[in-house]
């Protein structure tokens, strides 16, 4: 049983996320959101190009990986999500936040403990990895996946890309991921499925959604 909070329907998306750069380059400068680009796994190099004093998204990046504004963003950490987070609260107000592994957990297996959003079966084609697109990571196989889908109407929560949650893991500097993801197989789409990640790790299947705390008197009562 948890206490109430928001969680966004889908992983933040680059279009969002290019919206809270450019947002960083106004206030401060392009060095400020030079540092929250999503960038390289191994080099560290900003996928993004920047001309004109503002990034922009490529159609495809250095490493042929494909970009589209309606796709989640992915090479970005930890920091980076709890920037964005930060971002919101500036936009919207306060409570902007990644959510807990349990609030994670909760919104994928609905009240009744299903095994993946959808129910207790694995099926395949129902969520975007590598299984699904038949053995070949595809970035953008250009499928909705729309039974991707908890109980609750939180999508792409077996598939697509993996995400950062607010939670730790036990005795280590590591942050639970959550999620299975369009390079990966079965295992991660089980909505138990956990591991961990450090805190400054960036990857090509890595992405975010946001939470919203809640307080009880939001809700109206009769």
């Amino acid at each position: 049983t948890l206490g109430p909070y928001l969680l966004s329907r889908t992983p933040v998306t680059c279009g969002q996320y290019l919206c809270f750069l450019d947002a960083l380059t106004k206030k401060h400068s392009i060095a400020a959101a030079a540092q929250r680009v999503p960038r390289d796994d191994r080099t560290q190099q900003p996928l993004w190009p920047m001309s004109n004093g503002q990034f922009s998204l490529p159609v495809t990046d250095s490493n042929g990986l494909k970009w589209a504004s309606k796709l989640p963003v992915v090479g970005i950490d930890c920091s980076d999500a709890g920037a964005y987070c930060a971002w919101l609260d500036t936009q919207y107000g306060p409570g902007h936040r990644l959510p807990t592994e349990d609030e994670w957990e909760k919104a994928a297996r609905g009240n009744d403990g299903r095994a993946f959003p959808w129910g207790n079966r694995w099926h395949a084609t129902y969520c975007h990895t590598r299984k699904a697109t038949g053995g070949t990571a595809v970035r953008d196989p250009g499928v909705d996946f729309a039974l991707d889908q908890s109980i609750y109407g939180i999508r792409q929560l077996a598939g697509g890309v993996s995400e950062w949650t607010g939670s730790g893991i036990k005795d280590t500097v590591e942050r639970v991921i959550k999620g299975g993801n369009w390079t990966g197989g079965t295992l991660e789409c089980r909505s138990a499925s956990r591991y961990g990640e450090s805190m400054d790790s960036v990857r090509n299947n890595l992405g975010f959604r946001v939470a919203r705390s809640l307080r009880e008197d939001h809700f109206e009562t009769s």
